[in-house]
């Protein structure tokens, strides 16, 4: 699901992301279940352009999330051809009679490009194209660690990321060997944001017992993509950090 990158355009809910999730779910290869879909996605790549209405089973997927059960309009158009099975889609939907907030229905409206194959898959060219770009933001991405005062056992400190990937995100766990450290080389992984400017500050404390030589601290990094705040996580590279 990830590699497909979505691109969201516009949208007017949280349950935006939610449905373009399932959008894509349904895109995957083989289109699973979903032949009115194969067919609307297939003619937009080979022809240009394609709209109709999405069958039972995606619509009754849609008011899960949305608590509606009009019809879901599928429209796509091609906005850049990358090759005779390939193309970047502009894919819009909608879906009338969706419960507001302050009372009455409104429409849902779902906007985004979709990078596609006939049979499903992302198209290598842009694959390429993506792994170099994300190469050379985690290359311009910096990272600092600030070391404070000790204090009842512990060091405060903050390692803090500069000019990183905007929207994206990292992953990071403790992989040294200080048995104190909470949480330590068992603990799952603490997912953070990066900001609009892509900077982020993690606050740390350090127990004084794994400041000593003896003592292996290290952290791995594990970066995401995110070409908007709400597209599907791409991963993006992997970097140690040490003190």
């Amino acid at each position: 699901m990830d590699r497909l990158g979505l691109s969201m355009l516009y949208g007017k809910k949280q349950t935006m992301g939610i449905i373009a999730v399932a959008i894509v779910i349904s895109l995957l290869p083989a289109f699973a279940h979903a032949d009115d879909l194969k067919g609307l996605v297939t003619k937009a790549i080979t022809e240009g352009q394609s709209s109709g209405y999405l069958d039972e089973t995606i619509v009754a997927a849609f008011s899960r999330m949305t608590r509606s059960t009009a019809p879901v309009q599928f429209m796509a158009k091609r906005a850049r051809k990358l090759s005779e099975e390939c193309a970047e889609l502009e894919i819009l939907i909608n879906q009338p009679g969706v419960p507001l907030k302050g009372g009455g229905t409104g429409t849902e409206i779902l906007g985004f490009k979709l990078p596609i194959c006939l049979n499903g898959s992302y198209p290598t060219m842009l694959q390429a194209i993506d792994d170099e770009r994300r190469k050379k933001e985690l290359s311009e991405c910096s990272q600092s660690i600030k070391k404070g005062v000790v204090k009842d056992g512990f060091m405060s400190a903050e390692t803090e990321f500069r000019s990183c990937p905007k929207f994206g995100m990292v992953g990071i766990f403790y992989d040294g060997s200080c048995k104190e450290l909470h949480p330590g080389p068992s603990a799952p992984v603490s997912e953070f944001s990066f900001d609009k400017n892509g900077s982020l500050t993690i606050p740390m404390r350090i127990p004084k017992a794994c400041l000593a030589a003896k003592e292996k601290n290290t952290w791995q990094l594990y970066f995401f993509d995110r070409i908007t705040p709400k597209a599907a996580r791409v991963f993006a590279g992997k970097r140690p950090i040490a003190w």
